[in-house]
């Protein structure tokens, strides 16, 4: 009984808070004149109601555009209306609010990634909102500031470039990453630019993936096989036939980006008294932190001529073995070579 009583109570209290907060909005948005930032609001949220109400009724495409259209207008309202409430009660980062509204309104209709190019701007439009309320009065009547003034306005909107520039920095520097993902496995203790906040996973350079693709491909074709047709692949074909054959192999399995083409792989054999040595050598000739570094990857392999385990046979067969990779060059995947 007692806790039913405390649930009530909880209840009751619930629903005041709610009445006293809708209550509240209610009194904000009212608009105390006709010509007001409440009234703009309210006209927003009306416009949005009644696109909504076009898409219940129907959904043709003449609807849409209709729809579409209401909403805009809606958006104007509520940019309007918020950013003449944030001056109004002299908040400081309203040149920000609205310029961040007005970058929404802008690249929100436009199809695909707008992000960056939203951020990229946004520093920049609002420094010019926030210039332009001192270049204007309330009558938008040109006033001439004084060299104080200009001063300042040059040096806020040069700090706003600034972080522009740093935002288009970040996303550049992301998609290069995109593309050349081995870069993360280098070294960035004299970068001017980039830092590592935190620890992060090794990051293994491309060229690895590629020799384990190619070791996979010769365990396929090289392993278990008679030891005639191990001969025929090794002596009849050149090197740049088994390379090109290997090349073609590997890029369906996998998925090319632009860093590929400072990958130079080669493979290089010799002979010995039970098979072959095979070492397969994937060189990186793109960008580095230590030009005077070579930065490679490689894999040594061998070949030798077996006889089955089950003795009613005499046909030779070839084994594959290949060791671990040896990677030099990326300060943070240094290995010892085996």
């Amino acid at each position: 009984m007692v806790l039913k009583i405390l649930d009530n109570t909880f209840l009751i209290k619930i629903w005041q808070l709610i009445i006293q907060f809708w209550q509240l909005i209610i009194q904000r948005l009212k608009p105390p004149k006709a010509y007001s930032w409440q009234s703009f609001i309210l006209l927003s949220l009306f416009s949005y109601f009644m696109a909504l109400l076009t898409n219940i009724i129907n959904s043709k495409s003449d609807i849409n555009l209709i729809q579409n259209l209401i909403a805009m207008f809606g958006f104007i309202f509520l940019i309007i209306g918020i950013s003449w409430a944030a001056k109004e009660n002299n908040i400081i980062f309203a040149p920000w609010l609205t310029g961040a509204l007005i970058c929404v309104f802008i690249f929100g209709i436009w199809k695909g990634n707008t992000l960056p190019l939203a951020l990229i701007t946004w520093p920049i439009i609002s420094a010019l909102i926030a210039i332009s309320s001192k270049l204007f009065d309330e009558e938008i009547k040109f006033k001439a500031p004084s060299e104080e003034e200009r001063t300042n306005m040059g040096i806020f909107l040069g700090s706003q470039m600034l972080i522009s520039c740093w935002f288009g920095f970040h996303f550049m520097t992301e998609s290069l990453l995109k593309q050349y993902p081995s870069l993360l496995a280098d070294d960035f203790s004299r970068s001017a630019f980039v830092i590592k906040i935190q620890q992060q996973e090794v990051v293994t350079p491309r060229g690895v993936l590629i020799l384990d693709l190619i070791k996979s491909y010769l365990l396929q074709e090289l392993n278990n096989k008679p030891w005639s047709e191990v001969e025929e692949w090794m002596v009849e074909k050149s090197p740049s036939e088994r390379m090109d054959e290997i090349r073609k192999q590997i890029t369906t399995q996998l998925l090319s980006i632009p860093e590929d083409k400072f990958w130079e792989l080669d493979l290089k054999t010799a002979t010995k008294s039970s098979g072959y040595n095979l070492k397969l050598l994937a060189s990186w000739k793109g960008p580095r932190a230590n030009l005077t570094k070579d930065y490679y990857s490689e894999k040594a392999c061998e070949i030798i001529k077996i006889l089955p385990n089950y003795s009613d046979s005499t046909t030779a067969i070839s084994q594959l073995k290949c060791r671990k990779n040896y990677t030099q060059g990326w300060q943070i995947y240094s290995q010892k070579k085996e």
